[in-house]
């Protein structure tokens, strides 16, 4: 059964299904795992297409089913017991524990350091330079060209962080740079908006001033005639709201203990001593909720806080649009469906809007060849040649009815 995929077990399991429970609890009755169920297949991606080092292959280690079958259970095993093993001082990887915690932490406890003895702090540090040897003060700041990095986020003492957080920005462009992103479809270009970057109109990460659609609505929910991208800005703060809740509820957490202890104390949140700079803009996200401590409260569910909850709920209602179901339609190529979206959004190129952004073009319909100007109404329906483009396409589908206007055909 080696090479088949999930869709094979899937299909075939009533015949299968009986011989692979069985050489499952083989593995757990004996310990011992098959050579040709132990096994991986590499596979190199090209990156480029004449690539001349390994770095410009992306590298995917395929495994058997069988390996993955018994791998799961394995890890739905751990997680019962995971959190009893590791200790708390090891707050990434784990369900329930998050990698900002020991961040908060460390900038809590130097921060207090440096207040309360007025002297240099010795910090030794892992950077791409290795082992680095930094006296830090409150008046000292950190080099540019070698920032502290805690868990991989810079370590700032002084309120103007964005010099230090710069070389993470400037790491960032390079990698945009490097990428073919450029040469790809607007679908394409949203399929990456959606998981790393958040640009789409110009391909590279420079601004433009000709974004046909702005990014609010691009944001939008689908229903509302969006693209239901994620509004980086209300997710971060829906994210800061998780850490707040967390301090409400008195987590048992290291960082939530010290805040309690150092902070707040026995007085109540809305009356609790200076904060960091960190901990103050914790604090600021109750602003957000206009102190609406049962509104954060709402967003918990089985325990856990929902971060897709809150930001839903602060994303603003907007009214339905009546074509959503036109546009997402099932089996619809996303570069069509994208292409599609555009213009009902009535955000072609036409020669009309290419003329307003300055752009000198012949102002006759290129269908036509009329010297009626080229509109995204008379382009669509209005035209001569449109029109008899549709009238054969509705015959064709035996549909018996004229060409109507851009607004009824939408309805």
């Amino acid at each position: 059964m080696d090479g088949y995929p999930a869709e094979f077990f899937k299909e075939y399991w009533p015949i299968i299904g009986k011989e692979v429970i069985k050489g499952v609890q083989q593995f757990f009755q004996t310990g011992r795992l098959l050579k040709e169920i132990n096994c991986t297949t590499v596979t190199l991606i090209l990156k480029v297409k004449n690539p001349s080092y390994v770095k410009e292959f992306r590298l995917i280690v395929c495994c058997s089913i069988m390996y993955k079958i018994i791998a799961k259970i394995l890890t739905n095993k751990l997680k019962l017991v995971v959190d009893l093993l590791v200790g708390p001082s090891q707050s990434a990887f784990i369900e329930g524990r998050n990698i900002l915690d020991n961040v908060i932490m460390v900038h809590e406890l130097i921060k207090g350091f440096t207040r309360k003895l007025g002297k240099e702090l010795i910090i030794y540090s892992r950077c791409a330079y290795g082992i680095q040897r930094q006296n830090v003060s409150r008046t000292s700041a950190i080099s540019r060209q070698h920032p502290i990095q805690i868990l991989g986020s810079p370590f700032v003492l002084k309120e103007n962080y964005y010099p230090q957080c710069m070389p993470l920005v400037e790491k960032t462009v390079e990698r945009i740079r490097s990428w073919i992103s450029k040469f790809l479809s607007y679908a394409g270009r949203l399929q990456l908006i959606k998981s790393v970057l958040n640009y789409l109109w110009p391909g590279s990460h420079e601004n433009t001033h000709r974004a046909p659609i702005s990014w609010e609505t691009l944001c939008k929910p689908k229903v509302v005639g969006g693209l239901n991208i994620i509004n980086y800005e209300r997710w971060n703060k829906a994210a800061l709201t998780k850490l707040l809740w967390a301090i409400i509820a008195k987590k048992d957490k290291p960082w939530i203990r010290w805040i309690h202890c150092h902070y707040i104390k026995q007085n109540d949140i809305n009356t609790m001593r200076s904060q960091s700079r960190l901990v103050r803009k914790l604090f600021t996200t109750r602003e957000w909720w206009a102190n609406d401590i049962p509104t954060i409260e709402s967003f918990v569910q089985n325990g856990k806080f929902s971060i897709q909850k809150a930001y839903l709920h602060a994303t603003p209602r907007y009214p339905k649009v009546h074509w959503k179901a036109l546009v997402m339609l099932t089996g619809i190529l996303p570069k069509q469906q994208f292409i599609l979206w555009m213009t009902i959004q009535r955000r072609l190129a036409t020669v009309d809007k290419l003329a307003k952004w300055g752009i000198r073009v012949t102002h006759s319909c290129v269908l036509c060849g009329g010297d009626i100007e080229e509109t995204h109404d008379h382009l669509y329906f209005e035209c001569p040649y449109s029109q008899s483009l549709w009238t054969e396409m509705l015959e064709w589908l035996s549909y018996q009815r004229k060409v109507e206007n851009w607004e009824d055909e939408v309805q």
